[in-house]
């Protein structure tokens, strides 16, 4: 007996089309006909199939919902087993552009409503911090470090000699730049004011300076608070303007640098780039000249953005002896503390004595931002509560015998925390000068220029050599 297929339902067979023709049987096909089918009208066929497939796991039918369609046996080892447990589906994560992922991302963004605020704001001070980091460090590149000890070369010829027993004028002006009138205001004195009005008025103060100097015609010429090349009064050549004709008169001159900085990043609009120092013109011959550095705030910020204070010597031979006359061109720190000024106070004294015990005439004169002792409010018809609070000048650090020369009659400079016609101004005496005792006080006058050209008034000294 031939074993029966072990599919009957897949055995070939004689096409319905060329029954007589084994070569042209009829494919397996998957699908076991139902009765009422094309295989046989009365299912005996698909009865004996079923016979057929005895002793074999019993296949699932799909019940057909429509007679005479086609079911597919589902192959058992797709049927899970009875009390198995099902497999557990892997949980893959959205991929981020999926709606899923933008759907919670813009979930979370309505439920933060200050969420792009704080980044935004992260940002701008992650850039500020950057900014702070990147123009520190320029500025500590560029920093302007002066030796303690520098030589000068002054430009001009002056060609005059001093005698003893001579009499001799000099002239000392802070001129403020040019750009602190009688009109202007500076933040330093928690004014409005950063830089110069303009450039009009900044010529017009020049001007009117330059025509006070030579109108007084001093031999010796002591000027601070000169700009070279500065944002703060509109990059004009001070310098340049102020000394050519002086050198024209027969004087020379010796410019030193005491404040000069890349950008100075404050306040706002900046103050910017300044260049700027101090002019000593001399009709008499300087055998030298010399720039001394003096103490200074070593804070980090001023030791970056504020001026280097310093005071200019020139060492001009007194004829017919080994004596010289030693003038200094002085200008202190302001707004510092009074223990910075007093270290200053104590460099500029010990150099007056040291000068003074080797027979040398001393001469000191300029800005020293501290009020004069003896200075008598009441010559300016101002309560006293209007005179600026300010250090006095220890005159015990000089040695004895030492003069301050001062005119207590005419201020010497005001307060910029408001015009000067405002009541709110103050008034202090800081300029004039500083003797040794060989040198003969004969006049001191403080012009009154009625601080129209500076937030200073020039001072004008007259002295006999003994």
């Amino acid at each position: 007996m031939e074993p029966k297929p072990r599919h009957a339902a897949h055995a070939a067979r004689p096409s319905s089309r060329n029954p007589g023709d084994p070569s042209k049987a009829e494919e397996p096909r998957d699908f076991i006909d139902t009765p009422g089918s094309q295989g046989s009208p009365d299912g005996t066929e698909s009865h004996d199939l079923q016979d057929d497939l005895g002793g074999w796991e019993t296949p699932v039918f799909q019940v057909a919902p429509v007679q005479g369609a086609y079911v597919r046996p589902v192959n058992t080892r797709d049927v899970r087993r009875a009390g198995s447990r099902p497999k557990s589906r892997k949980k893959t994560a959205p991929s981020n552009g999926s709606p899923t992922v933008r759907n919670a991302k813009a979930h979370r963004r309505r439920r933060n409503p200050f969420g792009v605020a704080f980044r935004l704001l992260a940002s701008l001070l992650a850039v500020a911090a950057l900014c702070v980091v990147v123009g520190g460090g320029a500025l500590a590149i560029t920093e302007f470090r002066p030796r303690d000890v520098e030589t000068v070369q002054p430009e001009g010829s002056a060609t005059e000699s001093v005698q003893a027993g001579s009499q001799i004028s000099l002239l000392t002006w802070n001129i403020g730049y040019g750009g602190l009138p009688a009109s202007a205001t500076s933040f330093v004195d928690a004014g409005e004011g950063v830089r110069a009005q303009s450039q009009e008025s900044v010529r017009s103060s020049l001007s009117s300076a330059k025509s006070l100097i030579e109108g007084q015609s001093a031999d010796i010429v002591l000027l601070q608070e000169v700009d070279r090349a500065s944002s703060r009064s509109c990059d004009i050549d001070q310098e340049t303007f102020l000394s050519d004709p002086l050198e024209a008169a027969g004087y020379s001159c010796a410019f030193v640098q005491d404040y000069k900085v890349l950008y100075v990043p404050y306040p706002w609009p900046c103050l910017g780039e300044v260049d700027s120092g101090m002019i000593t013109a001399s009709r008499f011959a300087a055998d030298s000249t010399e720039r001394i550095a003096l103490p200074k705030d070593d804070s980090l910020v001023r030791d970056l953005v504020a001026p280097e204070p310093c005071y200019t010597v020139s060492r001009i031979p007194v004829e017919g002896s080994r004596k010289e006359l030693v003038v200094a061109n002085v200008r202190f720190s302001d707004r510092v503390s009074q223990e910075v000024q007093d270290k200053q106070t104590r460099d500029l004294a010990l150099f007056v004595k040291r000068e003074s015990d080797k027979g040398n005439y001393v001469i000191a004169g300029g800005d020293f931002d501290q009020n004069f002792s003896g200075t008598d409010v009441r010559y300016w018809g101002k309560e006293v509560s209007q005179v600026r609070s300010s250090g006095v000048i220890d005159e015990g650090a000089f040695p004895e015998g030492t003069q301050f020369a001062m005119d207590p009659a005419v201020a010497t400079a005001r307060s910029l925390n408001a015009p000067l016609e405002s009541p709110d101004v103050r008034f202090y005496v800081s300029d004039g000068f500083i003797l040794s005792a060989n040198v003969q006080l004969d006049k001191v006058q403080t012009i009154d220029a009625g601080f129209q050209q500076s937030d200073h008034n020039p001072v004008r000294l007259e002295v006999t050599l003994k």
